[in-house]
């Protein structure tokens, strides 16, 4: 029998050195702030319960289950390419698959980014694409603008490769597709200032 547990104590048992802070508008995964005990650093944590709820449907289940393991995927391949958050740890328990993050500070893009900001984002998405990834999710909520007093030429970071697909997963017709619709979204956003 499903006995929900609250999100506070999935994080403890997922790692117990790890304390909840806040939860995430609802995502396709359970997504939370999380910091060390000391309180020194933050951390984003996504989760998806492997026991199956009563009411979620066999297929929606499945799918939040396999978005974590497609982020790990993407987040291992991806380890050394600056213009993402990187994956801290990955979980992998009978009732949790979860992945651990760095956690970006700052503010989503909008409209009113620099051209500084457009190539730093578009460079990683080629990057990305050069690695045999596309479907990267160009919005603006995924690309966070970090936020210092005074220093305002810190590089934007893409925050959630959750939908990412890799090359051998779709024909090469369809990956060209893709490419062109990811560079497409990220001209869109900054349209004003092309």
């Amino acid at each position: 029998m499903y006995t929900p547990i609250p999100l506070c104590k999935q994080v403890e048992q997922i790692n117990p050195d790890l304390e909840f802070i806040k939860y995430f508008s609802p995502a396709s995964s359970k997504v939370c702030l999380v910091r060390d005990h000391a309180g020194v650093q933050h951390y984003i944590l996504k989760l998806a319960d492997k026991r199956k709820h009563p009411i979620v449907p066999e297929s929606l289940h499945l799918s939040r289950i396999d978005n974590i393991l497609r982020e790990e995927r993407v987040l291992k391949e991806l380890s050394s390419l600056d213009g993402i958050t990187h994956l801290v740890e990955a979980y992998h328990s009978d009732n949790h698959v979860a992945i651990l993050k760095e956690f970006q500070e700052g503010l989503p893009l909008d409209e009113s980014d620099s051209l500084y900001d457009y190539y730093v984002i578009r460079r990683t998405i080629e990057n990305m694409h050069a690695q045999g990834l596309v479907r990267i999710d160009v919005k603006y909520d995924n690309i966070i603008k970090p936020v210092k007093p005074g220093d305002t030429k810190l590089p934007p970071k893409i925050v959630d490769l959750g939908s990412c697909i890799f090359y051998n997963e779709v024909s090469f017709r369809e990956f060209d597709k893709f490419e062109k619709e990811d560079l497409a979204q990220l001209d869109f956003m900054f349209f004003r200032i092309l």
